[in-house]
């Protein structure tokens, strides 16, 4: 998504938002181009076109040439056309197609990629941005300098932070380098953490597998090591090896507890992943209460077996008294 176009000032919507790669916009000369905005939501910068001669009738001498339509509301119908230095298309929303399509190209190489993994692949195969050599000549009255974080003011032009992999700076991790990337996607070594439960419960095992990295072709991991980022006070350790393809975790508690994989091909590559494994508590279970049997009654209620015996005996009494009675005789 575009970083947008408002001068130097912070990055607008969607390119500011989580899981999206936002691209700022350079000059020629790889310095941020006056009309790009930054800040730290930036993932990497790529060419957004700069005409550097302003004056009335002369081309624009960097634009970025597409394909467009002359129509001013909505496309004409056969009104295709391409934009040179007259008419010319410049902006981030000319900078992000070209990620878009060297991103494109890192999925074709290797269509097992997440999204994630495609964003680090652009990251770390990107070049460094420059540190001098962007001024327009010792007429510029106004020297390029370093860019700063965005505020309630203008900044035009100005040099690039290069950042550690991984940091947030202003313009992203670096320039976009396309062939690098696909290179990097290609050979790359990627490690991945899969958690059995997804969903754990405090007291339950955690199992932790390796075994889906993604590996260069040829290649095979030589090793591996698992690391307890942070046991969130439910986990203290692990409960078993951490040198092999597979761990495990015995949480006690509810909470959130962070672990690394570390793996390393016969080559010499190197690749680690983070996961966050979510602990929720167990279930309580209620107790068994047994039924209420309540006791036996003489009203309406079941005759007891003591009751009936009495019954029976008195029954037995009067037919010995009055044999006749009871019984039918022919």
């Amino acid at each position: 998504a575009a970083a947008g176009n408002t001068t130097g000032r912070a990055v607008g919507s969607p390119a500011n938002c989580p899981g999206v790669i936002g691209v700022a916009g350079l000059r020629h000369a790889g310095s941020k181009v006056g009309f790009s905005d930054l800040g730290p939501e930036i993932s990497i910068a790529a060419p957004g076109g700069n005409c550097i001669n302003i004056t009335a009738g002369s081309p624009c001498l960097y634009p970025i040439l597409t394909a467009s339509n002359n129509g001013t509301r909505g496309p004409n119908a056969g009104g295709s056309i391409f934009t040179d230095s007259f008419d010319i298309s410049v902006g981030t929303s000319f900078a992000t197609p070209i990620v878009a399509g060297a991103a494109a190209l890192v999925l074709a190489a290797r269509p097992q990629l997440t999204p994630a993994e495609v964003k680090q692949i652009l990251q770390v195969s990107a070049r460094a941005f420059p540190a001098s050599g962007a001024d327009n000549g010792p007429d510029d009255p106004t020297p390029v300098t370093a860019c700063r974080a965005p505020d309630s003011t203008n900044q035009l032009q100005c040099y690039c932070p290069n950042v550690a992999a991984g940091a947030a700076g202003l313009c992203g991790a670096g320039m976009l380098d396309a062939a690098g990337a696909v290179a990097a996607a290609t050979g790359g070594l990627f490690a991945r953490i899969e958690a059995t439960p997804v969903s754990p419960q405090a007291g339950a095992a955690v199992t932790l597998s390796g075994s889906s990295s993604l590996v260069g072709n040829g290649r095979v991991v030589a090793t591996w090591a698992w690391l307890l980022v942070d046991g969130g006070g439910v986990v203290s350790g692990f409960a078993g090896a951490t040198n092999a393809a597979a761990a495990s975790l015995q949480p006690t508690a509810a909470g959130m507890v962070v672990v690394r994989l570390n793996v390393t091909d016969d080559l010499g590559a190197t690749s680690s992943a983070d996961r966050s494994i979510v602990v929720v508590a167990a279930p309580v279970v209620p107790p068994v209460v047994p039924p209420v049997v309540p006791p036996a009654t003489g009203g309406g209620g079941a005759a007891s077996w003591g009751w009936l015996l009495l019954l029976l005996g008195a029954v037995h009494s009067l037919r010995d008294r009055h044999p006749g009675r009871g019984c039918t005789t022919k």
